[in-house]
């Protein structure tokens, strides 16, 4: 998933702590990865346009990827996988040459989550051709998520996993304020349950030929998102939520307080000039040297 996994659990419970999610992690990334030539999901995106059977976990992700599709009226779309690669983005990110990548543009046919197919007797899937999923985003999502509950089940907690942005908690740290979670722009939230997710464009950057891309792809246009917000941070109940909503948040522009409201979410929002915008999270202090005590309870 191209991202550094990190785990806070109580110092007895570290080794085992460290097996299951080493397991874990390791296991769906064989499964959800789209550069990982032999992952279920390479497996698919080779198939589009013909059925294909697929393992239990990869079925799942998918319908949590249509499930958010369609909560978000498609801004979030799973099968910009094929845009990505278009642009370059077609390896994992660190063999991206840092002179930007050499592969010429050539748009993907387009295709949406609506053309997808299901039989769900079969457990089978039918892209439509030439679409190509990209799981990345929700399904480290969906992994931190799996991950507190395997630690929980195992008496691992209170636990905290993150992945490349994805976090969430589980349980209760010693000391009444909850997780001291770090936001870019220097404030503290202090997480007592759920998740927090930050999107932005400023870590995935590259240059194909004259042309500086982004991964935060607007399946409305088929091209990187116009850069509305610097990036938006959401507070939700689980990775998955929040990962999908910091996304769609940033490609929403000056819509993102609107969506986040309607979903009940919390979000911090930064422009590239002026104030934090804060829904749903008034903070004790602007000064990004100082602690912000929005409390997700």
């Amino acid at each position: 998933m191209g991202s550094e996994v990190e785990a806070l659990v109580p110092a007895s419970s570290a080794d085992l702590a460290d097996e299951i999610l080493t397991n874990l992690f390791q296991t769906w990334e064989s499964v959800l990865s789209r550069f990982d030539p032999n992952s279920a999901l390479t497996a698919l995106n080779r198939g589009a346009g013909r059925w294909v059977a697929v393992p239990e976990l990869l079925w799942d992700a998918i319908g949590a990827a249509l499930d958010a599709a369609k909560a978000t009226d498609g801004v979030f779309d799973p099968t910009v996988g094929g845009v990505l690669e278009a642009l370059g983005y077609d390896r994992p990110f660190d063999q991206i040459s840092p002179g930007g990548s050499t592969r010429r543009f050539a748009p993907p046919p387009r295709a949406n989550w609506r053309q997808i197919a299901l039989d769900p007797a079969a457990r089978r899937v039918k892209l439509p051709p030439g679409a190509h999923l990209d799981l990345g985003g929700i399904g480290k999502g969906l992994t931190v998520d799996e991950a507190l509950r395997r630690l929980e089940a195992a008496g691992c907690v209170p636990a905290l996993v993150s992945a490349g942005g994805d976090l969430a908690v589980r349980g209760l740290p010693p000391g009444p304020a909850g997780w001291a979670v770090g936001i870019p722009s220097g404030h503290v939230l202090w997480l007592q349950q759920g998740a927090v997710a930050t999107s932005g464009p400023e870590r995935r950057r590259w240059s194909q030929g004259s042309r500086q891309r982004h991964h935060l792809i607007d399946p409305r246009t088929g091209q990187p998102g116009k850069p509305h917000w610097r990036w938006c941070t959401v507070v939700a109940h689980s990775a998955a939520q929040a990962d999908v909503a910091a996304t769609v948040a940033w490609l929403l522009g000056s819509r993102a307080p609107d969506f986040l409201s309607a979903h009940q979410m919390a979000g911090i929002l930064a422009p590239h000039e002026g104030p934090l915008h804060w829904v749903g999270l008034p903070p004790t202090s602007t000064d990004p040297g100082r602690m912000s005590h929005a409390v997700v309870v």
